[in-house]
């Protein structure tokens, strides 16, 4: 899986930017909003498809480069 750069998603509770990091969140990190203190992960029976949502981005931008 390519993805590393850091991402970011509005935090659920105040919308303030919470930076995560795609593997990190896959392997089950939880990341918290520095404003409001609330924590995001992924729920487990989504891992399987975020990963292949992941490689599906990552195959497409690589074919979208080679035009």
């Amino acid at each position: 899986m390519m993805m590393t750069n850091d991402q970011r998603i509005p935090c659920p509770v105040c919308q303030n930017p919470i930076i995560f990091e795609v593997q990190a969140l896959i392997q089950g990190g939880k990341f918290g909003c520095a404003v409001c203190g609330a924590v995001v992960s992924l729920a487990s029976e989504s891992v399987d498809l975020v990963e292949e949502s992941i490689d599906k981005l990552e195959k497409l931008k690589q074919n979208t480069l080679k035009k």
